[in-house]
């Protein structure tokens, strides 16, 4: 054997590993495509994707394509898919502990979550929670202070919640606005337009004031009682199953990591401006 055949056969092997070891996820969110939300995803999948070329591909798939949104929780659990986008506090109802990982009522901002997460050992909370399920966690969005209630009657006061079926998400939120006389409906984000306009709920929060634009919700309401103060920021990420994270290298890990933490500070920049603009 030459040595030019030798060579060429040693790299013929190392691009056949190369390709052997290149992993592919699909990976889904719990929004669909009309809420902007869903921007901060397609960010962080679109980074990744090119830190990781040749390692990893993320194949992506927007809300209600693959699983219903309540299930995607379970989806990843199971390795139905290796990743899936959420908001913790959706699934408040497995434990309570999720809750305060993706939100406050009027205590930690943005930044303030940005500081906790990534100096206070915020991380590794998030990581022991979501280890109790056999998944990762990547917090990778902020968002800072949501918007309030659009309803066809105005909430001026205290006294004006009384009665009224809104949509709110959050285990502390729902508590709160049972003790102020409301009545907290859980609903998916892709079923509040319809909800609003049909009467069926009296009002609803979502997110930020870009995000409530995207969903339309100034078409099918009346007012807007503002800030809310129910959600001071709001915290999103990745859940990734453990057994698909732990058959990447530990580059490939830190790279995810790296993607991660960049879309953390262009979500927060992002949605400022889009609100702002909302």
């Amino acid at each position: 054997m030459t040595k030019f055949t030798i060579l060429a056969a040693a790299a013929s092997a190392a691009i056949a590993g190369q390709a052997m070891a290149q992993e592919s996820w699909t990976m889904t969110t719990t929004w669909p495509s009309s809420l902007e939300l869903i921007e901060t995803d397609k960010h962080f999948v679109d980074l990744a994707n090119k830190l990781t070329t040749g390692e990893l591909n993320i194949e992506f798939f927007e809300g209600g394509s693959l699983v219903p949104a309540g299930e995607v929780f379970g989806a990843v659990e199971s390795g139905t898919v290796q990743a899936g986008a959420d908001w913790p506090g959706y699934w408040a109802g497995r434990d309570a502990a999720f809750s305060a990982l993706a939100t406050t009522p009027s205590l930690f901002n943005a930044v303030d979550y940005a500081n906790w997460i990534q100096q206070w050992g915020g991380a590794d909370l998030y990581n022991e929670i979501y280890g109790n399920y056999g998944m990762v966690y990547l917090p990778y969005g902020i968002t800072n202070n949501e918007s309030g209630f659009r309803s066809n009657e105005p909430i001026r006061n205290l006294a004006d919640l009384q009665g009224k079926r809104l949509r709110l998400s959050g285990l502390e939120q729902g508590k709160l606005l049972e003790r102020l006389g409301g009545s907290q409906v859980s609903m998916a984000g892709g079923e509040i337009y319809q909800s609003l306009e049909r009467g069926v709920i009296d009002g609803a929060e979502f997110s930020t004031p870009n995000v409530d634009w995207s969903g339309g919700f100034q078409q099918v309401t009346k007012y807007w009682a503002t800030p809310g103060w129910h959600q001071s920021a709001s915290v999103f990420g990745v859940m990734i199953n453990k057994a698909s994270w732990d058959a990447l290298s530990d580059e490939t890990r830190e790279k995810l990591q790296i993607a991660a933490d960049a879309t953390m500070m262009w979500s927060l920049a992002f949605t400022e401006k889009r609100a702002t603009e909302a």
